[in-house]
C-alpha cells in the first residue's frame, strides 16, 4: 500500500507540469492556434486533497478568455491520489487580425499561502 502510495506521488512530480490537447509539452513549447481552430485546452496535474488548486494569473483578456475549468478527478480510487485541472480557454478573432505570442500566467498554490505559489506559463501563439 504505500509503495503505490509513494509511486503515486512520484508520478504526480515527475508529470507536474504536463499540458495537453493544445500542442504544448513540459518544454513549454507553445500552443499553435489557428482562426479555424480557435480554442485549446490546458490540463495540469492537480491534488485538491493538499488544498492546492490552480489559479489564473495574468493574460490579455482582449485577445483570450476562459471558456471553462474544472477538475477532473483522479481514475484511481486511492486516498491522495491526484486529478487533473482542466481549462479551457478560446482565442478572440481580433488576436487572428496579426501573429500574436500570448502568455498565460498560471499559479499552482493553496489559496493562503500564495507565498508559496509555484508559476506556470502558457504560451500560445496565433498564426
Amino acid at each position: 500500500m504505500f509503495n503505490k502510495y509513494l509511486l503515486s506521488i512520484i508520478l504526480f512530480l515527475s508529470t507536474f507540469f504536463f499540458i495537453s490537447m493544445g500542442y504544448a509539452d513540459q518544454d513549454n513549447k507553445a500552443i499553435q492556434v489557428s482562426q479555424n481552430q480557435p480554442q485549446f485546452t490546458v490540463q495540469l496535474p492537480a491534488n485538491l486533497t493538499t488544498g492546492y488548486s490552480w489559479f489564473l494569473g495574468q493574460y490579455d483578456e482582449q485577445l483570450i478568455e476562459v471558456v471553462s475549468y474544472y477538475y477532473e478527478k483522479p481514475t484511481k480510487t486511492m486516498p491522495g491520489a491526484g486529478g487533473n485541472a482542466v481549462w479551457i480557454f478560446k482565442v478572440k478573432p481580433r488576436a487572428f487580425v496579426a501573429p500574436h505570442r500570448i502568455v498565460i500566467q498560471m499559479f499552482y498554490m493553496q489559496p493562503w499561502n500564495a507565498s508559496q505559489a509555484q508559476e506556470k506559463k502558457v504560451i500560445v501563439v496565433t498564426h
